[in-house]
């Protein structure tokens, strides 16, 4: 088989392939149930929640501390969640099994863990971890916890910053 034979073999393909394609877009173009199903509910669906769920805000959620550092300032970042309208402490809990207990209770809806070297990795100047574990089933919780959560840590990220460049 010469390569000029082997090229234009290849080169039909190609073109059958195009046109079979070319044909499936116009059917599926041409089927109403699935020009609505594919191009115009994903074009409405986001405006439509938006709209639906932007009016209520979820305010004072139920949260469980795991604080193994305990030392001022992470009692200090516990005492700021609180302050937030987004987030209530609804205790602590020793480890991470009792609070997913309280979690299952419904006693809660979100853990907290301040891990232990907290205070050391922010003396030092170096990022400092804290964990939030949620009750996924309303997504409108996890948003209340994590904007409360991703403030305050901000807020006092900022703080220790102004405090090091200020003399």
């Amino acid at each position: 088989m010469t390569d000029k034979l082997k090229h234009s073999r290849l080169f039909l393909w190609f073109i059958q392939v195009l046109r079979v394609c070319g044909r499936e877009l116009l059917l599926v173009f041409r089927d109403s149930g699935v020009v609505i199903f594919f191009v115009v509910l994903n074009l409405a669906y986001p405006v439509l929640y938006s709209l639906i769920y932007n009016p209520e805000v979820v305010r004072n959620e139920r949260v469980v501390v795991i604080d193994d550092n305990r030392t001022a300032l992470s009692r200090d970042l516990v005492r700021r969640l609180d302050a937030t309208q987004e987030v209530a402490i609804a205790g602590y809990a020793a480890n991470m099994r009792e609070a997913q207990e309280a979690m299952h209770r419904k006693e809660c809806y979100g853990i907290i863990h301040i891990p232990r070297d907290f205070a050391q990795c922010a003396g030092r100047g170096e990022q400092a971890h804290v964990s939030l574990y949620c009750d996924m089933s309303v997504m409108m919780r996890y948003k209340a916890m994590f904007t409360a959560l991703a403030n305050v840590t901000q807020a006092m990220g900022g703080e220790k910053m102004a405090a090091v460049v200020e003399p």
